[in-house]
């Protein structure tokens, strides 16, 4: 990442899905380099370290009103409890580095997740970009025809 910064010299870094593979220490590393730093939150995952904010199919704040053990306590991730305990742990260990809070911009892609967004982060930061395109001027069809192909057995 380094090599191909000094190669490159962005201004801004706009990241996406930045949680395993590659790290959110990445923030840190654009910001060394002086770049402002963009993160568009996909999901719930810097206020849920299972990403969804459910749980038995409600809504839950658990981890952001307590311990983002309460992950590995009610075994959030796939029902297991190794990794919810992994998860748990990396959400500490994004906690302790503050790499979420270096960011300069959150794009939320709805009011909802913005509000969300905001019980973890400074509401300055957070800006909100609706998804999709406006369809107002469109004509639906007054009718849609579905047709399902498959092949083999």
């Amino acid at each position: 990442m380094r090599a191909l910064m000094e190669q490159t010299r962005p201004e801004i870094i706009h990241f996406h899905n930045i949680y395993h593979q590659l790290t959110p220490a990445l923030i840190k590393v654009a910001r060394d380099f002086g770049c402002k730093t963009v993160l568009t939150a996909h999901d719930y995952k810097i206020m849920c370290p299972s990403y969804s904010m459910l749980r038995d199919g409600k809504v839950c704040d658990a981890c952001v009103t307590g311990s983002v053990f309460n992950a590995f306590r009610y075994r959030c991730q796939e029902g297991s409890a190794a990794k919810s305990l992994l998860l748990s742990l990396e959400a500490t260990w994004q906690y302790i580095a503050q790499n979420y809070q270096a960011l300069d911009v959150i794009v939320s892609p709805s009011e909802f997740l913005r509000n969300e967004l905001k019980r973890s982060l400074p509401d300055s930061r957070i800006d909100v970009i609706v998804n999709g395109i406006d369809d107002s001027h469109t004509r639906k069809p007054a009718r849609i025809k579905v047709i399902c192909c498959t092949s083999g057995d």
